[in-house]
This record gives C-alpha cells, structure tokens and sequence, in this order.
C-alpha cells in the first residue's frame, strides 16, 4: 500500500498555483463576504483582500464551497445541510 501524507496548508498553496497556471483567475488574500444566487444557482460574489481593504463583486459560473467542515453554501445558502447528532463527538484514525 502507498501512503502519501499531505501538509495541508502546502497541498492547498499547490492546488492554488496549478489553477493559476490552467487559467482560472485566482486571489490572495481575499475573502468572499456575501454571496449572490438565482435560485440555489451562484451567479456572483462580493469579496474583501485582507491585506489592501479592497472590496468588489466578481461574477462566477462555478463555485467551489471550500470552507470544509462548516459547509458554508450549505449551511447559510442552501439550508440543505443535516447534522447526525449520534456522529457528533466521533473521531476516526488508523496506523
């Protein structure tokens, strides 16, 4: 069996450029504040850069909800998102 362990912050760094090079229009230091549906479609965003203040809205085709366990479009957007209290303090890891 290969394992390969991952540094997240790394791996995320390495997604982010190789986007950047395939041509998607990338940000740093930028969070999106709101964001604009049509339905349960996702039409644009607003957005802040943390470093500069500078604020904006982009209009978008796709998007990727990469906020993790919190599930943002799911949980503010959508509203689709379900809790399994019986889960809720389950932890699972292997060697």
């Amino acid at each position: 069996m290969a394992i390969q362990t991952l540094i997240r912050s790394e791996f995320d760094n390495l997604l982010f450029r190789h986007a950047s090079k395939c041509g998607a229009t990338v940000f740093n230091n930028t969070r999106v504040t709101e964001n604009q549906l049509e339905g349960e479609r996702p039409v644009s965003a607003d957005w802040r850069n943390t470093s500069t203040g500078t604020q904006g809205r982009i209009s978008c085709s796709y998007l990727v909800d990469a906020s993790g366990r919190n599930g943002i479009m799911s949980t503010k957007y959508l509203k689709n998102k379900r809790y399994n209290r019986a889960l809720n303090n389950v932890a699972c890891w292997g060697y």
